[in-house]
């Protein structure tokens, strides 16, 4: 099933720039999977299976290694705004 992740991160850290762009670096290398980001958020499109594995992957290497908060929606299909 395809689906749509919105992500975002804050880092609870005075370099928060940085963490933040490296999680998009990271997210960025996996195959597969289309990636948007803009002032507010992340929007990840794909199969939901795949985006799951990648946001668990993702989401323990980052709190394991920063103080910081990640929040997600998840909704079934390319949700994606296109005025």
């Amino acid at each position: 099933m395809k689906a749509t992740f919105e992500i975002s991160l804050y880092p609870l850290h005075n370099e928060y720039q940085d963490i933040v762009l490296a999680f998009l670096k990271d997210l960025n290398a996996f195959p597969g999977i289309k990636v948007e980001t803009n002032g507010m958020s992340t929007q990840v499109f794909g199969e939901l299976d795949e985006l799951f594995t990648i946001m668990n992957a993702l989401s323990k290497k980052y709190l394991e290694h920063y103080r910081a908060v990640l929040v997600f929606k998840i909704g079934k299909g390319h949700l994606r705004y296109e005025p």
